[in-house]
C-alpha cells in the first residue's frame, strides 16, 4: 500500500493518537496560527513504522502516522485546512520558500466540542489521581 492509499479511519474508531493530535492542533492554533511543528508529529522520523496509531479498545493501525491522523481529522470534519493533507509551503518576503510544513486553519464546531470534552476528561482524571495520591 502506498502512502497515497492509506485508509481513512472513521472517528468512532479513534483513540489516543487522534485525540492527542486534535489537542495539539488546538494549542498550535492558539499559539502559532495553526502551523504544526513536524518534530512533534509521529511520522517524520526514521523508524516511525514501528509505532502504530492507537485506536479504541486497544486496536492498532500500523503504517498510519500523525500525518494520516491529520488527514482523518480533516476528512471527518473536525479540522479545516486549505488542502486535504494540511501540507503547505511557508513563504517569506518576496515569496521565497522558507520551509515546507503543515498548517491548519481552524477547528470546526465539532472539533472544538471534542477538544473541550477531551481536555475536561483529562483534567478530571488528573485531579482525581492527585487527590488519591494525597490521601495516600
Amino acid at each position: 500500500m502506498s502512502r497515497d492509499e492509506i485508509l481513512t479511519i472513521p472517528a468512532e474508531e479513534w483513540g489516543k493518537d487522534h485525540h492527542s493530535l486534535l489537542l495539539y492542533i488546538e494549542t498550535r492554533l492558539v499559539d502559532h496560527g495553526g502551523a504544526l511543528n513536524e518534530q512533534n508529529l509521529r511520522g517524520h522520523m526514521e523508524g516511525w513504522r514501528k509505532y502504530p496509531t492507537l485506536l479504541v479498545e486497544g486496536h492498532k493501525q500500523y503504517g498510519h502516522n500523525d500525518y494520516d491522523c491529520l488527514a482523518d481529522l480533516i476528512a471527518e470534519g473536525y479540522v479545516e485546512a486549505d488542502n486535504p493533507s494540511g501540507r503547505v509551503t511557508f513563504r517569506g518576503r518576496g515569496g521565497q520558500v522558507t520551509k515546507l510544513g503543515y498548517k491548519v486553519n481552524a477547528l470546526t464546531e465539532k472539533g472544538y466540542d471534542l477538544a473541550h470534552r477531551l481536555r475536561r476528561e483529562k483534567a478530571e482524571r488528573v485531579a482525581a489521581r492527585v487527590v488519591q495520591e494525597a490521601a495516600g
